[in-house]
């Protein structure tokens, strides 16, 4: 029997007792009813089911129906400026889930310690004060969130100098959107952090002007973490003038490409389509031109799309007996690969973008699933829809 069946044979909506509701005094089984929630719904089930709701809808995609377990009082039509907390309290002031009284709630966490208790167990134990700066925690937004997107940056460049020795491409992906100046033809400013940059040098580099004059930007510290920024001002204190990005993360003893920075990944070594084929017997040399050509073209690297392409680069030149006989042996594998190939990327890949590696951490909510391309933009969590107070950088890193 369909479960509103059910609710509708106990009598709930003609508003007699429902014996059934008893079962969702359990938040872990008001959580399982929200199997068929519209999943374009504005609100979090997890935050519906802790505060007493279970879903109650046909699963219709305009259905978002909740009902508590406790007044048995139903929501429908819930707006995306609408509190949770607020709308109960509204629906049922006395509700024993509202008042926190007798409801009989069993919360799949189990509730804290009173504030007493706690207050007592830190008696005596000395706390130094922490700040967000501390925590290093990304807490400042955009001054300017139109230019949060890369693209939206690279469209101001339209008066850009053809001539000029620093390319748009590397100021927008470092931030950068252009400005025009009475006087100078190569103004660039931050979306983020606001900063200024004129008078461009030969040979200068954006990202590492960006650490030198504003290391404070929370869009850089996103993009490159404090490590990155900790070097440009350990170079600059060494009196070094040029210094170059290859020269910061060398000086880090770190490889360019966990920075997720396309204009700096010299190499594609580290791509998992890459890595796959070379795994099964073919050389660099044979793979990497490809790759590259790959992704000029826009395509997304995949394992398959990459043995194809190399395949059929290689089948222009004279055949040779090995390339043979190495196809056959690959064919069981290619599938294996493939198939790991997009798990990973899967897991890994930006919710939002599709394409960059997740590497922005949210909270207070914890989760990891945007690049830092689409993070600073953000005001809620697209998973949870919490209010994202703050943002870590976080690097991934598959060596093992």
């Amino acid at each position: 029997m369909e479960f509103r069946d059910a609710l509708a044979k106990d009598g709930f909506f003609k508003g007699n007792a429902c014996i059934i509701l008893k079962q969702f005094c359990k938040e872990k089984s008001r959580l399982q009813t929200f199997k068929t929630y519209p999943r374009g719904a504005c609100k979090s089930p997890i935050l519906l089911a802790r505060d007493g709701f279970f879903y109650a809808g046909s699963g219709q995609n305009t259905d978002d129906t909740v009902v508590c377990f406790s007044c048995r009082k139903k929501k429908v039509a819930w707006r995306e400026d609408d509190d949770i907390k607020d709308v109960h309290q509204n629906l049922c002031s006395s509700c024993a889930m509202v008042t926190g009284t007798g409801c009989g709630n069993i919360p799949i966490i189990a509730p804290s310690v009173s504030f007493e208790e706690r207050r007592a167990s830190f008696q005596g134990i000395s706390v130094k004060k922490c700040t967000f700066q501390k925590l290093k925690l990304i807490t400042d937004k955009p001054k300017r969130p139109e230019y949060a997107g890369l693209s939206t940056r690279l469209q101001t460049f339209g008066k850009w100098p053809n001539d000029h020795h620093i390319k748009k491409d590397d100021l927008a992906d470092a931030g950068f959107y252009f400005e025009e100046h009475k006087f100078e033809r190569d103004c660039v400013r931050c979306f983020h952090c606001g900063g200024t940059l004129i008078k461009w040098e030969p040979g200068e580099d954006p990202w590492v002007e960006h650490a030198r004059h504003f290391p404070t930007c929370d869009f850089l510290k996103m993009k490159l973490g404090y490590g990155f920024i900790e070097t440009v001002k350990q170079m600059v204190a060494e009196k070094q003038i040029k210094i170059s990005f290859q020269m910061v993360t060398n000086s880090m003893g770190v490889n360019p490409t966990i920075f997720q920075i396309d204009s700096k990944a010299t190499s594609l070594k580290n791509d998992p389509a890459v890595m796959a084929v070379r795994s099964v017997g073919f050389q660099e040399e044979e793979i990497l031109p490809v790759a590259e050509s790959l992704k000029e073209t826009g395509c997304v690297l995949t394992a398959n799309s990459l043995h194809c392409a190399v395949v059929d680069r290689l089948s222009e030149q004279p055949l040779n007996i090995n390339v043979l006989n190495r196809d056959r042996a690959m064919d069981s594998e290619t599938v294996m690969l493939e198939n790991t190939n997009k798990e990973l990327r899967r897991k890994t890949s930006c919710k939002l973008c599709l394409d960059k590696e997740v590497a922005a951490v949210f909270l207070p909510c914890g989760h990891l699933v945007c690049c830092t391309e689409c993070a600073p933009n953000l005001k809620n969590c697209p998973v949870c829809q919490t209010p994202i107070q703050n943002k870590v950088r976080a690097f991934m890193n598959f060596a093992y």
